[in-house]
């Protein structure tokens, strides 16, 4: 029996691609993974079929190879689409700052979530992520109004501390010599 003859691999590929819509996408209908379509290229009989990723394919053949660490965005935000008019080679900052990821929305936001702006006086960077200064400033003074009278000496104190900075050192001594007289009066009787 004679081997059944291939199809060229653009003639497989544009089988599977719908005409235009009303934006223009041309929007693949074959298998997806994700949103985005997945195309069988190569040959299975030769060993060189694999998986890629629909709008990849379609870049490529056009336009060459995609450079490393390079990624390919939607322009359209389709991820079905393979026209290349809707696609850009960007890099994976870029792409994620498009998107409308929770990530993506904070960067682009131009206030902080009080509505303090994110300008050069008011935004200090803290392991690689935005402050708002006027942010901190209110919680550190809400945060130094939260206090209660001290034990030791009734001066302020914040409510997490035993014992407020100034009589901690001299209650802990004053502590300690009670508990030793006690220990004393303890081995006396």
């Amino acid at each position: 029996m004679k081997p059944r003859a291939c199809l060229p691999e653009d003639v497989r590929f544009w089988r599977h691609v719908a005409r235009p819509g009303p934006e223009g996408c041309l929007e693949w209908t074959g298998g997806t993974t994700r949103g985005y379509g997945v195309f069988w290229a190569g040959i299975r009989r030769e060993g060189t079929a694999r998986a890629v990723w629909a709008h990849r394919w379609a870049w490529e053949v056009t336009n060459g190879p995609i450079p490393a660490k390079l990624q390919i965005d939607h322009l359209c935000r389709n991820p079905r689409c393979v026209n290349v008019e809707h696609l850009e080679v960007v890099t994976q900052r870029e792409n994620i700052l498009r998107g409308d990821s929770p990530a993506a929305k904070h960067a682009r936001a131009a206030t902080c979530p009080k509505g303090h702006p994110w300008d050069a006086g008011n935004t200090r960077m803290y392991r690689g992520a935005r402050r708002c200064r006027a942010c901190s400033k209110e919680w550190r003074r809400a945060r130094a109004r939260k206090t209660t009278p001290c034990p030791g000496c009734g001066g302020p104190m914040r409510s997490a501390s035993r014992f407020c900075r100034h009589c901690s050192p001299r209650l802990r001594v004053q502590s300690m010599m009670a508990l030793d007289i006690s220990r004393i009066a303890g081995a006396l009787q």
